[in-house]
């Protein structure tokens, strides 16, 4: 990687730590989601990932 360029985003780390899982009736299953989370419900096709920035960087 040059110098000064932002390595990319980890997907885990970054992108889903930084979401919710919400169920069929809407209501939260989850807001630490990580991957064993993810595999959790992975069959069920009304789960819903819904990705929430944070509002500090996740990096320095």
């Amino acid at each position: 990687m040059a110098p000064g360029l932002e390595p990319p985003i980890r997907f885990y780390e970054d992108y889903i730590a930084q979401g919710r899982l919400s169920g069929r009736d809407g209501k939260p299953l989850s807001t630490a989601v990580s991957a064993t989370v993810l595999n959790r419900h992975r069959d069920d096709p009304y789960v819903v990932f819904e990705h929430v920035p944070a509002k500090t960087p996740t990096r320095p």
